[in-house]
């Protein structure tokens, strides 16, 4: 129904912000803190990863502080 059609319309536009919103902060190849992450990319953050590196096919690389807590930087395009 138009109710779900809606959702679905809104629901694809937020995760899209949220994709390019990421990549924005990534972009200066820094390293970013899940708190970071979470302000620029909302709650599911991970799940916008998995697509800007197996969609977009950008080379994204996190690294362990300690149990539970990573940053995350991105350092270009996946060359293949």
């Amino acid at each position: 129904d138009m109710d779900d059609t809606y959702y679905m319309r809104d629901e694809m536009a937020t995760r899209a912000s949220h994709r390019k919103r990421i990549r924005a902060l990534l972009s200066d190849g820094r390293w970013h803190s899940m708190a970071e992450m979470e302000r620029a990319g909302g709650m599911r953050y991970g799940a916008r990863l998995f697509e800007l590196r197996h969609h977009d096919k950008l080379c994204i690389e996190a690294r362990r502080i300690k149990a539970g807590v990573y940053e995350y930087r991105m350092t270009g395009e996946v060359t293949s």
